[in-house]
């Protein structure tokens, strides 16, 4: 009860806010798939990627019961984010109480409470954790944090019954409610397709003994069959969905550019971007400022790229330390705690996209597991120290007032968009800037505000185009083309700008497309000398 009310006491303003023009115009009041009746397409449309480029059914049919019951009314819409964050933090609890109960069999029932409800708060009440509860389209990380968390209680609860007297009759019906509630959580989201991974390493850290006894490691055994059975269970219908979403994302990229080869962007390159992405989601747990929904580019040089590096650098040489180390390598919850964290954030560290910092957002199901293993593990630690106790209350209320500080930037469009220009790393990543001043300039539109529509829209030109000098400065000729490409969606490309982009594609060995641009700048500048000389040179080839 105490978990629900504080969580009421920091987020109710949410349900006040409106509809943002971040993606919530597509995702649900202009989406046809909640605005028209469904038909057999629809339902095709529904477990497809088409729509969101990414792979949730469960989603959608939630948003269309909201629809249906609600309509489009923001409180509905934000009631929703809430009551799932709502439930996901009393789902964490009671996993965190069973499970400190079971570990730490000294502590009294007062200290198992404590220890669980300070942690859940001090993941509850996190920064982190506003954009997801304020923002209509994050719902989705609630709903998928929700599936995940219950889906292990099942599977704690099926090895670990509490008072009920363990027995296999128990144990069977569990696992399928467990196995249920991960393939809802895949359905949910892409963001927690290796949760059966995480699972696995539970098996190996947490539930060694019973999950994954050590006869079972003897290949061809029969408990070793059944083990990897179970392992491929949970881990099958996530691979159904990484396939389906890989498929969306690579057929149908809408408005994003296509991914880098690695010719482009180098495997090296994506290993040390995924380890400093992974330090920055570690790192942001005890650093929770300059948050934004943006998202920044990995800076690739200077100051930047020292930066860059030293998080790879700390990030490796923690893991290496964890899995050489003698000492360490024999504490269970710590093997955990760190290859379980790597497990669950590998989706969101960007191996398969450009170099850029993981979104706020991204850290919800990281550090549900990660926050709750950390307060078992230091919360048991330090149960019998009243001082202690005394800092982490002042630390869970330091975090709640940050958090309702950034609840304020979701409450409308203009006030969303007015805290990402003002971002420090606001200009390091042209598409997204480009692309919230295009936004920013449709709400003004909508709003009967033609003259700060027609800013917004040129200050999205200037930012494309900047970001186009930049790339030509370091001959990207892909990343010009790529930024033109925003141009050419939102914009008309002026006949020099056609032109420079066949220039660029023939430097990139692409005749074909050049060939084509280059011949549509020809009809509009018939006498351009330089548009004559590009042509040649592909007769030439």
């Amino acid at each position: 009860m105490f978990v629900g009310l504080a969580i009421l006491a920091v987020y109710w303003p949410v349900v006040t806010f409106d509809f943002v023009r971040w993606d919530d115009d597509i995702n649900v009041t202009q989406n046809r798939l909640l605005t028209e009746a469904w038909t057999a397409e629809t339902w095709r449309e529904v477990f497809g990627t088409g729509v969101a480029l990414r792979f949730k059914p469960l989603h959608w049919l939630v948003a269309k019961g909201v629809s249906e019951v609600a309509g489009f009314q923001p409180m509905a819409w934000h009631g929703l984010g809430l009551a799932l964050h709502l439930l996901t933090a009393w789902a964490l609890f009671a996993v965190l109480r069973s499970v400190v109960r079971q570990l730490y069999t000294q502590l009294t029932e007062m200290r198992i409470v404590g220890v669980a409800t300070g942690t859940t708060l001090f993941w509850a009440l996190h920064p982190l954790r506003a954009e997801p509860v304020a923002w209509v389209t994050g719902s989705t990380y609630p709903l998928t944090g929700l599936c995940f968390v219950l889906s292990f209680w099942c599977y704690w609860r099926a090895y670990f019954p509490g008072n009920e007297q363990p027995g296999a009759a128990r144990r069977g019906p569990r696992l399928v409610g467990a196995w249920l509630l991960a393939v809802a959580g895949y359905a949910s989201y892409p963001v927690g397709l290796t949760f059966g991974l995480w699972l696995v390493l539970a098996d190996l850290w947490l539930l060694r003994g019973r999950a994954a006894p050590e006869q079972a490691f003897s290949l061809g055994s029969p408990l070793w069959r059944r083990w990897f059975a179970k392992v491929a269970a949970f881990n099958a219908p996530a691979g159904l969905a990484l396939m389906l979403t890989a498929w969306g994302r690579f057929t149908s990229p809408g408005i994003f550019t296509a991914a880098p080869t690695l010719g482009e962007f180098h495997l090296w390159d994506r290993v040390v971007m995924a380890l400093a992405s992974f330090a920055a989601l570690l790192g942001r747990v005890v650093w929770p400022f300059g948050l934004t929904p943006n998202q920044a580019a990995l800076p690739s040089d200077g100051e930047g790229r020292v930066l860059v590096l030293g998080l790879a650098a700390i990030a490796a040489a923690g893991l290496a330390g964890v899995l050489l180390q003698p000492r360490l390598r024999r504490r269970a919850p710590l093997q955990l705690l760190c290859w379980g964290s790597l497990a669950l954030s590998l989706p969101c560290l960007g191996l398969t996209e450009r170099p850029v910092w993981p979104v706020d957002r991204y850290s919800y199901l990281v550090h549900l597991f990660l926050i709750g293993g950390l307060g078992v593990w230091l919360g048991a630690k330090v149960a019998a120290t009243q001082r202690l106790w005394v800092i982490g209350v002042v630390v869970i209320l330091l975090l709640a007032g940050k958090t309702s500080q950034q609840l304020t930037i979701w409450q409308d469009s203009d006030t969303l968009f007015s805290s990402m220009e003002s971002h420090q790393a606001f200009n390091k990543n042209f598409r997204q800037a480009g692309h919230v001043y295009v936004l920013w300039g449709r709400h003004a539109a909508t709003q009967s505000r033609p003259a700060d529509a027609a800013r917004h829209f040129n200050r999205a030109q200037e930012v494309y185009l900047n970001g186009i000098k930049r790339a030509l400065e370091r001959s990207d000729f892909q990343e010009a083309f790529d930024l033109s490409t925003h141009i050419e969606q939102h914009f008309a490309l002026t006949p020099v700008m056609r032109r420079e982009r066949g220039a660029w594609l023939l430097q990139l060995g692409r005749v074909g497309a050049a060939r084509i641009e280059l011949g549509a700048a020809q009809r509009e500048l018939p006498d351009d000398t330089r548009t004559r000389d590009l042509l040649r040179a592909i007769t030439e080839r």
